[in-house]
């Protein structure tokens, strides 16, 4: 270091190259022009210097910046030599890993992940080394105090060579963004926990459940569908493929009201594979994204049929009971024995009456009641109270 001037006073005298000149033997006029060079190099030279001061100035606050920026980045930033040993770290990297940067740098990444995870980080370094593509990976590491983090990776091949390092011939190495990816994980995890459940909920439903988009083609279907209609992928179809032009139609009336807001009940009458004909009590409900804009409908139908069934019975239960009220007391009576099966001669020695009696009150009889036989008026009766089914 003593000889350092010396060394670049020799280096500067061999780049100017040239003969010396003694001062004595220069005229005046060359002197006084030797000064004034002398002078204005001078100048020069506080000016380079000038412009030097405010070079490193420069790049002291531009380096400043750059260790504020690669510090306290949003990502840990790493770089790995290609035995994957940590040469460079942030302390956004330290602080995801939970440790302090001097225990991260020198060494093994992998170290501090779970043995699944270091299996996964050796093969994608193997990638990243092999190919300047970019590469990315999702690995979880156990924290100090006990708890897991999930990160993403995304690596870079860089090689020392081209980035100017020295001491390092030309070495690969790997650059690492290390993103926490923890609690995107875990909302993914609670989201595919929450759909499993709400499909296993719908599919329990003894109910039709479906939701469709603005062109009503089926987006999902609960396993009713399958029931009802066959083992079939609904998946894209019109409503119109699967519940019949006629119904389809319905829909299409409503569904503007809908989409527009407003939900829609209705009942109506769908074929199932099976059962035939059923009565079903349908819903249009609509669907609304974040922007408050119905992308779609969803659609309940109901099975009603049974429940028809009983209202008709007793709607029929209520108008035999009104029409057997209007019936006089002997009528009655002649309704007794019909109803017990018995024939008009038979009527006719109960009650001790003629037999053309018996024939003209058991035609007021079925007048009355709305029937034209006996045997319809049976049918009624069973049909009432659940015997038989009504045809």
């Amino acid at each position: 270091m003593k000889n350092q001037p010396t060394d670049l006073r020799q280096r500067a005298l061999q780049r100017i190259n040239f003969p010396q000149q003694k001062v004595g033997e220069m005229t005046p006029q060359e002197v006084e022009r030797l000064v004034h060079e002398m002078e204005v190099y001078q100048e020069e030279l506080e000016i380079q210097n000038e412009e030097l001061r405010r070079f490193q100035s420069e790049l002291k606050d531009l380096y400043g910046r750059y260790v504020d920026l690669y510090d306290f980045a949003p990502a840990g930033y790493l770089t790995l030599d290609a035995l994957g040993d940590v040469k460079e770290a942030n302390l956004t990297a330290a602080t995801l890993l939970g440790r302090d940067r001097a225990s991260i740098v020198g060494h093994r990444l992998a170290m501090f992940f779970i043995r699944e995870s270091r299996i996964t980080l050796q093969q994608h370094l193997k990638q990243v080394l092999s190919a300047p593509t970019s590469q990315n990976c999702e690995l979880i590491f156990n924290k100090p105090d006990g708890s897991q983090c999930e990160v993403r990776i995304d690596s870079n091949q860089i090689s020392t060579e081209e980035n100017g390092d020295n001491g390092d011939n030309g070495e690969l190495k790997c650059r690492i963004v290390m993103t926490d990816i923890t609690l995107r994980k875990q909302v993914e995890r609670e989201s595919i926990a929450q759909e499993r459940f709400l499909k296993s909920v719908t599919n329990a439903l003894p109910v039709l459940i479906a939701h469709v988009d603005r062109e009503l083609r089926l987006q999902f279907t609960n396993a009713a569908y399958q029931d009802w209609f066959g083992p079939h992928d609904f998946h894209g179809q019109h409503l119109g493929v699967v519940l019949g032009e006629v119904l389809a139609a319905e829909i299409e009336d409503y569904a503007p009201d809908v989409l527009s807001g407003r939900r829609v009940d209705f009942e109506t009458t769908l074929q199932h594979r099976t059962k035939g004909l059923r009565h079903v009590q349908s819903m249009l409900v609509p669907d609304f994204s974040l922007s408050e804009t119905a992308t779609g409908i969803h659609a309940l139908c109901i099975d009603i049929t049974e429940r028809k069934i009983v209202e008709e019975q007793n709607s029929r239960r209520r108008k035999f009971s009104e029409r057997l009220e209007r019936l006089l007391p002997n009528e009655k009576e002649v309704y007794e024995l019909l109803v017990r099966g018995k024939a008009n001669k038979v009527i006719a020695l109960d009650l001790d009456i003629g037999l053309r009696t018996v024939e003209r009150r058991r035609q007021t009889v079925l007048e009355k009641l709305g029937v034209e036989t006996v045997t319809d008026l049976l049918h009624q009766l069973a049909y009432m109270t659940g015997t038989v089914p009504h045809q």
